[in-house]
């Protein structure tokens, strides 16, 4: 830790009367609280020196190196820490974002060449910074949690002696939870294929109203933020002198370099796309539209108007500051995200996210197929998808228990396995991930239920509505099995497209039921108990090819 941020952070500590030690929950969330205030208020102090356009500029020159870094190792194939650069480019967004927040009119002036250690003690004041506004979010969300898990999930530990004074320890729970959670968000099963996400488009319904939404053409809006793979000589002569990535240019010359190269796109379009990535720095605090007097980390998909998404910058003379890099990192957030069933912000986007989401439910169906087929092709005999008990015992009372997702037996090893599939989208930030996290298992210690208990679904957690069909499958298992093999080719199993004509199982034997709730990504309960194994279609995949189940 930077040497004078520490004496810093010692007499703020002391000011606070905050002794050293572990805290836990509300007791670490009220002490990070206070710590943001004080540390927020020093980097402000420090900010206050500097001419805002001469520190964007800086900033800008090494968010820009970090981003260049991660690129050209990928090119190269070479191993990097993808986490860490990760964090670097976040710390440097925030830095950017508070600068440009403030934009104050300091005296100083800091020297790209010789200054380097002024950037980077802001630089680790934003990292302390940045680090304490995640954890409160997380502590926030956990604190109210009705269980014991939650205590040292992640906590609070001041130590003034040690090298890092704020600690954020975890479990080792969360450490593996963690690291399986960033592993299967790199291999997941979650993308669009590329004919839906074409048809989406071709059949112009979703780009006409995300234009009316949005206020640009999607597709014209990503080939502007790839004009540096269209003509890598674009600006050659506009970048700043001392500088390996910043460019200056006035608003009227960027548009007419854009025009020039891409004539398809009338000048109007051009004109009203590049006003749009043009960063508002008036209302970057901005969630949901709404003014909030501190900048959010940890509810990005509540702000649209965020550097990493409109990375030009007008200065006071009406002249745009851009890197290339930051342009094309915003590209590949737009690209990317409604291949993922997402957008980067979807409170404005109503009608556009309506239409995402039928497409999404389409997924969520195929998803039951998809691992009916891997059951079959690994041993089992589906009985199909979506199996409606009340239907197929002709009883209305049943109606409560709703869909088995994928129900199969593998008569070798006399195992039955119940499916319940889940298709869930990649989480945009951490308070989507613990939002979805209390969704999908609520707060509880445990998922109990009874199998009588008729509450309708809309009353209940996915995880209840699981449990409770898996306790009435084990009341009846032998009525419904035997239902199961009398009415094999049904409706439920057509859906697979592949029909068996014979099958041989005795109803009689007794059968070890296993049960399982299947993700197409990483999602097991951070804090929640459950009887039924919580698993990713890759793990189950794997499990299956193994012979684990």
């Amino acid at each position: 830790m930077n040497s004078k941020l520490k004496d810093e952070l010692i007499n703020i500590l002391t000011e606070l009367n905050i002794s050293n030690g572990k805290y836990y929950l509300q007791d670490a969330f009220d002490i990070i609280v206070k710590l943001s205030y004080k540390i927020l208020e020093l980097l402000d102090n420090e900010l206050k020196k500097y001419n805002w356009i001469n520190l964007h500029c800086i900033l800008l020159e090494y968010y820009s190196d970090s981003i260049n870094y991660g690129t050209e190792k990928i090119k190269l194939n070479e191993k990097f820490d993808d986490e860490e650069l990760t964090n670097i480019v976040n710390i440097y967004i925030y830095l950017i974002e508070l600068n440009l927040i403030k934009r104050y009119n300091g005296k100083e002036n800091i020297d790209i060449n010789n200054d380097e250690n002024i950037i980077k003690y802001l630089y680790s004041i934003a990292n302390v910074l940045y680090f304490i506004q995640i954890n409160i979010s997380i502590i926030n969300a956990i604190k109210d949690f009705q269980n014991t898990k939650t205590k040292e999930f992640i906590y609070l530990e001041i130590d003034t002696k040690a090298e890092v004074i704020i600690k954020f320890p975890t479990s080792k729970e969360y450490e593996y939870q963690y690291n399986e959670f960033k592993k299967d968000n790199i291999n997941h099963n979650i993308e669009m294929e590329f004919d839906d996400e074409k048809e989406l488009f071709e059949e112009k319904e979703l780009r006409n109203i995300l234009k009316e939404e949005l206020g640009v053409d999607y597709f014209e809006l990503n080939i502007i933020l790839n004009i540096s793979n269209i003509d890598k000589t674009i600006f050659d002569n506009k970048k700043i002198n001392g500088y390996k990535y910043v460019y200056e240019i006035t608003y009227d010359e960027f548009v007419f370099e854009i025009l020039k190269r891409i004539s398809l796109v009338p000048l109007e379009y051009i004109e009203k796309i590049i006003k749009f990535i043009i960063l508002d720095c008036n209302n970057i605090t901005n969630i949901k539209n709404k003014k909030e007097d501190y900048l959010s980390v940890d509810k990005l998909s509540s702000r649209k108007n965020r550097f990493d998404l409109k990375p030009l910058v007008n200065n006071e003379n009406n002249r745009l500051i851009f890197s290339f890099e930051s342009i094309k990192f915003a590209y590949s957030k737009w690209i990317r995200n409604i291949t993922y069933f997402n957008f980067l912000y979807d409170f404005d986007l109503t009608k556009s996210k309506e239409i995402l989401d039928k497409k999404k439910e389409k997924y969520q169906n195929d998803f039951s197929v998809k691992i009916a087929n891997l059951l079959e092709s690994n041993g089992y005999i589906s009985f199909g998808v979506d199996i409606d008990f009340h239907k197929r015992f002709n009883n209305s009372n049943l109606s409560y228990l709703g869909d088995y997702d994928v129900i199969a037996i593998n008569t070798i090893t006399n195992v039955i396995l119940l499916i319940e599939a889940k298709f869930i989208k990649l989480s945009r930030d951490i308070n989507e991930l613990l939002e979805q996290q209390k969704e999908y298992y609520g707060n509880k210690e445990y998922i109990d239920i009874d199998a009588n208990d008729t509450r309708k679904a809309k009353y209940l957690l996915p995880s209840e509505i699981f449990q409770r069909r898996i306790n009435y499958f084990l009341l009846h298992r032998e009525e419904i099995l035997d239902n199961l093999v009398k009415t094999f080719n049904s409706v439920s199993r057509s859906k697979m497209k592949k029909n068996i004509k014979n099958i041989n199982i005795n109803t009689k034997l007794k059968y070890t039921i296993k049960s399982y709730m299947v993700f197409n990504r990483y999602f097991k309960p951070f804090f929640t108990d459950t009887d039924f194994k919580v698993v990713s279609f890759n793990e189950l995949k794997y499990l299956l090819e193994n012979n684990r189940i």
